[in-house]
């Protein structure tokens, strides 16, 4: 469904009936009719499509609270994600991340490679056997800062997560971690987006996010994120 509303909006469309712009044959006549603000619209504009001026960042909890199903369904929706960004051809990178007494990050697949679905999982399963504390506060902000060093128009960020903050260097963590969502989403240089795994704690800390509590519900909800986001 993604991919057939892509390759429409992908495409170039012209605009007609404009005053300045590329002249428009067809619209020549209304230059003999002299009437005032329809004769001078001879001219066609055309709006080019900047959807593939994307960069997506995929970040993944990797943290103990995430084990057994959250987990798995956290790594469904990576590898779905990474697989629909590559066949609509939209660069992206996939991040993980946990903490053991200091920040643990992944980089199951960094911008600019081709996504090897078998690679990712053989990184899943490694992240999958240390997993302890989740800072993610200071993951999040690690993930954005390196979105924003990209120079793609249209910067988009989607945290999957069970959303409840544990582990950093001391401090109030949770609310460390809303903070640096909140700064994000008031820069308004990297749109920020909270997928909850069988949690409803991102809706605390984000303002755009979907919970999703049953296997069923995955699919829908990165068709709506990418849809609202990057369509």
């Amino acid at each position: 469904k993604l991919q057939r509303l892509f390759k429409i909006r992908a495409k170039s469309i012209y605009i007609y009936g404009q005053k300045r712009g590329k002249l428009h044959a067809k619209n020549l006549y209304r230059t003999a009719l002299n009437i005032q603000g329809y004769s001078d619209r001879i001219f066609k504009k055309r709006i080019v499509s900047t959807i593939q001026d994307t960069a997506v960042c995929v970040l993944l909890d990797c943290s103990g609270s995430m084990s057994g199903d959250k987990f798995e369904h956290g790594g469904t929706a990576l590898l779905l994600l990474s697989e629909l960004l590559q066949s609509i051809q939209i660069q992206h990178e996939l991040l993980g991340f946990t903490d053991w007494r200091h920040c643990v990050h992944y980089v199951f697949k960094p911008f600019g490679v081709q996504s090897d679905i078998s690679r990712i999982r053989k990184y899943l399963k490694y992240a999958s056997t240390g997993m302890s504390m989740n800072a993610d506060g200071d993951s999040i902000l690690w993930a954005a800062n390196r979105l924003r060093a990209r120079t793609e128009k249209l910067k988009i960020m989607i945290v999957l997560s069970d959303g409840q903050p544990a582990g950093g260097k001391g401090g109030d963590i949770d609310k460390f971690t809303r903070n640096v969502v909140k700064d994000i989403e008031r820069d308004k240089t990297v749109d920020v987006y909270g997928i909850g795994i069988m949690d409803r704690n991102v809706h605390r800390i984000y303002k755009e996010c979907r919970s999703i509590l049953k296997s069923s519900e995955l699919e829908d909800a990165l068709l709506d994120v990418i849809q609202s986001k990057v369509l």
